[in-house]
């Protein structure tokens, strides 16, 4: 069973079907990286009001109709805080989708991995992963192959599960190219796959030639593997660019678990899950979600990449519309109560009168 400290969070939401439902899994999940993390902002995000403030506002987008908290601290880390992560991984989906509408390039989804074993720690496996990676891109071989497929440049992210053979993290490398065809694509995976074997060994490592890099080009390949490995399910929307997006959020496939799978496993009592969650945020911590190649946001116009604190900001500075103001010993009531996301729910689609109805509930 989920622990008492989170109160009716434990038999409301400890299942795994409540993953489906947003606003009240992201309060969930956080409330357990809290608990792991002790020493993480996490601990008092979205829980301590800012500096010079006394009072946690309720506000309403107008657009979305979604109501937030305004005037609270924010730890804006994707990898340990769900809540910050739903909402930073939405906004670079949104900029990398907008950037691609825009765009006559040709585009390819290459992916990275290597084998591993249960034996092996993340640190370990992340490193040689990433070093291959390095390796691969440099020298002159690497220049003369973007050069002779007219490689334009690329968008890469990191992504991570844990399974029976212990941790599986594998890059994605969303590629922009002049020309690019099925044939195309595959002749550029032949090529580059010797060459990822070879690099993996370098640095230690060892990688399956068939799979330990793919190059997909068409509607159907990519459809296909964002349907075998990627897509969230129930969602048939899924994308390219939400797999490169939204790693951090998204739901396992095939036995391998998320790292935000591992939370909702330790709040149902399984303290291995626990301990996997707190070598992944020790691992990752310090990383950047998206490593865009040099010039290439410039090239589709969209500037300088934001921070994951600058999108919070942005956001939370977006127009809207205050819909209560609460004082101090409100904000502490909700917070005893773990009724962050119910309250914003009601606010979502209620009124003033509704808030304090509930609040008042609540004592």
């Amino acid at each position: 069973m989920a622990r008492d400290s989170l109160g009716k969070y434990n038999t409301k939401l400890a299942s795994r079907s409540v993953r489906f439902h947003a606003l009240f899994t992201t309060y969930y999940l956080q409330a357990l990286a809290r608990e792991l993390l002790p020493e993480e902002r996490v601990k008092i995000c979205m829980r301590a009001i800012k500096f010079g403030r006394s009072t946690v506002d309720i506000v309403r987008i107008p657009d979305t109709r979604k109501a937030r908290y305004k005037g609270l601290i924010r730890c804006t880390s994707i990898w340990n805080c769900p809540v910050c992560a739903s909402q930073i991984t939405e906004h670079r989906r949104i900029e990398l989708s907008k950037a691609l509408a825009k765009s006559t390039y040709k585009v390819a989804l290459i992916t990275y991995t290597i084998r591993h074993n249960y034996s092996q720690s993340l640190v370990e496996i992340l490193g040689v992963l990433k070093t291959a990676y390095d390796r691969m891109k440099s020298g002159r071989a690497s220049v003369e192959l973007r050069e002779d497929f007219g490689w334009i440049g690329s968008i890469r992210s990191l992504e991570i599960t844990h399974g029976s053979n212990g941790w599986h993290p594998h890059m994605h490398e969303l590629v922009l190219f002049d020309e690019m065809d099925t044939d195309i694509a595959r002749k550029l995976e032949i090529e580059m796959q010797d060459r990822w074997v070879i690099r993996v060994q370098q640095v230690g490592g060892s990688a399956n030639r068939a799979n330990g890099l793919t190059v997909l080009y068409s509607e159907k390949d990519i459809s296909d593997y964002l349907e075998k490995w990627g897509r969230l399910p129930k969602q048939s929307s899924w994308t390219i660019v939400h797999e490169l997006t939204k790693q951090p959020v998204k739901v396992g496939r095939r036995g391998g678990r998320t790292p935000y799978e591992l939370l909702i496993d330790y709040g149902g009592g399984d303290k291995q899950s626990g301990a996997l969650f707190v070598e992944y945020a020790s691992a990752f911590k310090g990383s950047s979600q998206l490593q865009w190649s040099r010039g290439l946001r410039d090239l589709l116009g969209i500037g300088k990449e934001q921070s994951d604190s600058g999108v919070i900001e942005e956001e939370d500075s977006a127009d809207h519309t205050v819909l209560a103001r609460l004082e101090r010993q409100d904000w502490v009531l909700i917070l005893n109560s773990n009724k962050q996301a119910e309250l914003l729910n009601v606010a979502g689609s209620g009124s003033e009168s509704d808030i304090w109805e509930f609040i008042e509930g609540l004592r």
